[in-house]
C-alpha cells in the first residue's frame, strides 16, 4: 500500500502502467491507455521531484508515452500537448550531463511524438522538429553502442525521410 511501502507501491503502479500502456499501444485500446495514465498518475503521488527525482522523471516519461499513444488511438491532438509537457518535465531531471541514456530516450520520444502529430495534422515544421530531437539522441545511442536504440533511430529516420 502507499502507506506501508510507498516507494514499492509507486514502482508497482509504474510497472502496472507500463504493462497497460504496452497492451493499449499494441491493441489500439484507449481504455487500457487511460488505465495506464491513471497508474502513472498514482505513482507520481509518491515519485515526486523532491523524494525520488529520477523515478519521477522516468514516470513522467512513461506518462508522456501513454498520452502520445492515446492521442494516436483517439486521434486527439490535445493528448499530444499533454505528452509533450510530460516529456519536458522529464527532461528537467533527465539532463544529458546527468543521465545521458534516459535523456536520449526522452529526446527519441519527442521525435516520435512530432511524427505522430504530423501523421494526424501534417505540417512540414514537425518533421524538422522530429529531426532536431532525433539527431542528438542518435549520438548518445551511438556512443553507448546500443544497437537496438540505433535501429529505432533508423526506423524514425525513415519515417522522417518519407513524411
Amino acid at each position: 500500500t502507499p502507506d506501508a511501502a510507498p516507494m514499492d507501491w509507486a514502482a508497482t503502479q509504474n510497472n502496472l502502467g507500463n504493462a497497460l500502456q504496452a497492451l493499449g499501444q499494441r491493441e489500439g485500446d484507449s481504455t487500457r491507455l487511460l488505465a495506464a495514465i491513471t497508474a502513472y498518475t498514482a505513482a507520481l503521488i509518491v515519485h515526486t521531484p523532491e523524494a525520488a527525482p529520477m523515478d519521477w522523471a522516468a514516470t513522467q516519461n512513461n506518462l508522456g508515452i501513454a498520452h502520445r499513444w492515446l492521442g494516436t488511438v483517439a486521434k486527439d491532438l490535445a493528448q499530444f500537448d499533454v505528452a509533450e509537457a510530460a516529456f519536458a518535465a522529464c527532461l528537467t531531471r533527465h539532463r544529458r550531463e546527468v543521465a545521458p541514456f534516459p535523456w536520449a530516450k526522452t529526446k527519441w520520444n519527442l521525435a516520435d511524438l512530432a511524427l505522430a502529430r504530423h501523421a494526424l495534422h501534417p505540417a512540414p515544421d514537425l518533421t524538422g522538429l522530429a529531426q532536431t530531437h532525433l539527431d542528438p539522441a542518435r549520438v548518445v545511442f551511438a556512443d553507448a553502442e546500443n544497437a537496438h536504440q540505433l535501429a529505432e533511430c533508423d526506423r524514425l529516420q525513415a519515417l522522417i525521410d518519407t513524411a
